[in-house]
């Protein structure tokens, strides 16, 4: 395995030219646990403990545009979108968000719909601390090499192959010599799953959109702004929220009494 790997190495010049742009299909499968306050105990074992969402990447030598893609798994229902027992929960998988990265402008824009507000979070595109490891695998055919990070003190592990041969990656993941064809982790309470399940080497330049739309802010300030909306619904509706460390899920139980 470790000399067919070297192998694709060697292979990279053959491989660029014709994988200069394309298209990467990604599922994000999340297996969550919802803790319920003690007067909605009962209702706890219909909760939904997992969602999958397909995701498109479109990249070419300079960008990349990582956004919801047409492909759609179904979902489980939530039982309490239309309220029970006094209760309406609603739960958000952070779904809607759209990544653009440019490398040569080192610009990462990604845009975010709160609560019907839109916000554009601009950030510089990161030297990521990845270590890269000795393990691989094959993912779609393609040889790939793990690697793994540490990110707001989560370990996050990576798949990425030097036979495609662009810098990019599901979302904000990014910074290996090759695409990210899987990413995952598992903190205890959340289990997260990101895999290429589709590649298509065609021109997609016209999908690589540069999002303008939203008030522009930097990621420390959409944090605060995402605290303050939920401290707001607490006060309006007397509920909880609640939002992982990642903001992937944010969960919003509302009383209607």
């Amino acid at each position: 395995m470790k000399n067919a790997f070297a192998l694709a190495f060697l292979l990279i010049p053959l491989f660029a030219k014709a994988q200069e742009q394309g298209k990467i299909v990604y599922n994000e499968h999340i297996d969550f646990t919802i803790e319920l306050p003690p007067e909605m105990q009962q209702y706890a074992e219909m909760m939904p403990s997992e969602q999958s969402t397909y995701m498109d990447l479109f990249y070419n030598a300079e960008a990349s545009f990582y956004k919801a893609s047409p492909k759609v798994e179904t979902a489980e229902e939530n039982p309490f979108e239309e309220g029970d027992g006094g209760f309406q929960i609603n739960i958000n998988m952070g779904e809607g968000a759209e990544t653009y990265i440019n490398r040569p402008e080192k610009l990462v824009l990604r845009a975010e719909d709160m609560m019907g507000k839109k916000f554009l979070v601009v950030g510089e595109r990161q030297n990521m601390q990845w270590k890269i490891l000795p393990n691989t695998r094959e993912i779609l055919g393609y040889q790939c090499q793990e690697a793994s990070i540490e990110m707001d003190s989560t370990v996050f592990t990576a798949w990425f192959s030097p036979q495609i041969p662009f810098s990019i990656g599901p979302g904000e993941f990014y910074g290996l010599p090759g695409a990210i064809l899987a990413v995952s982790t598992d903190n205890g309470d959340e289990k997260i799953n990101i895999t290429a399940e589709e590649i298509d080497f065609a021109n997609y330049d016209n999908e690589i959109v540069r999002p303008e739309k939203g008030k522009k802010v930097s990621q420390e300030e959409f944090e605060v702004i995402m605290r303050e909306r939920m401290e707001e619904m607490e006060k309006m509706y007397g509920g909880d929220g609640h939002e992982s460390e990642d903001g992937t899920i944010r969960i919003k139980v509302i009383s209607n009494d």
